[in-house]
């Protein structure tokens, strides 16, 4: 009974540091994205292609990948830049 009770508590609190971990990685990714945009808007020029396109939605599946613990925040921000520089590019 005491060893249930222990499996109980233990699986809710690794379920308040999920969530805790999920939030700041939430924060982080859109501190990465909120850059991103920052620097584009510095620059004044945004180029639209089917790269661009391509980039940004890899971006949106990586932050979901990312939340789920499928992706690291390495593979966003890489992501994040892949999209910058896309919408850079001269066309």
């Amino acid at each position: 009974m005491i060893l249930n009770f222990f499996n109980r508590l233990f699986a809710g609190y690794m379920t308040i540091i999920k969530d805790i971990e999920r939030e700041v990685l939430d924060k982080k990714m859109v501190a990465l994205v909120k850059d991103a945009v920052d620097r584009v808007s510095e620059g004044g020029k945004w180029n639209f292609s089917s790269e661009s396109a391509a980039a940004q939605a890899v971006l949106l599946d990586l932050y979901d990948e990312v939340l789920l613990g499928h992706a690291t925040l390495q593979d966003f921000k890489a992501a994040c830049r892949r999209w910058e520089d896309s919408g850079r590019k001269v066309l």
